[in-house]
């Protein structure tokens, strides 16, 4: 059955931030988070939506320091792309976060976030295996992948 574009019913949401800290010696943060819609804890990028008045980058270091107590002082956009581009309309700006400093979480008070630390090669094999569920955090896993595998890390 075909959609007509007058019968969707389109979705329009704030942009996001997803952050991928990656530590001096390979570490990558992740979050495991309880997501209430699923019904189950999945293992993630720490990110949340860029607020009115405030930049892509901006709320990446806000996520990065609410959800998972981290600070960094190295930032770069490593790609920006479209949520379900027929449904959902949403930003998603990704980031690489290097010289990371780890300080204390302070999340909202309906987030049961863990913070989780693992090496580029657990969180390749945490895709592949299908642990990470979250279509974001496996792009932006294999995007980090494969620009280590260029000598872009």
């Amino acid at each position: 059955m075909l959609f007509r574009s007058h019968v969707h019913r389109n979705i329009y949401r704030p942009s996001v931030a997803s952050i991928f800290p990656l530590s001096d010696d390979g570490e990558l943060y992740l979050i495991r988070q309880y997501r209430y819609l699923h019904g189950e804890t999945f293992l993630e990028e720490i990110a949340g939506h860029i607020e009115k008045n405030e930049n892509p980058v901006e709320a990446a270091k806000r996520e990065l320091r609410e959800e998972a107590g981290l600070s960094a002082e190295n930032w770069s956009e490593f790609g920006t792309y479209v949520g379900m581009s027929s449904v959902v309309k949403t930003r998603i700006h990704m980031f690489l976060a290097r010289d990371i400093t780890v300080g204390t979480a302070s999340p909202e008070e309906d987030e049961a976030i863990e913070a989780v630390t693992m090496s580029l090669d657990e969180a390749l094999e945490s895709v592949l295996s299908g642990k990470v569920k979250n279509s974001i955090a496996s792009l932006g896993i294999l995007l980090l992948h494969t620009m280590r595998e260029r000598g872009e890390l």
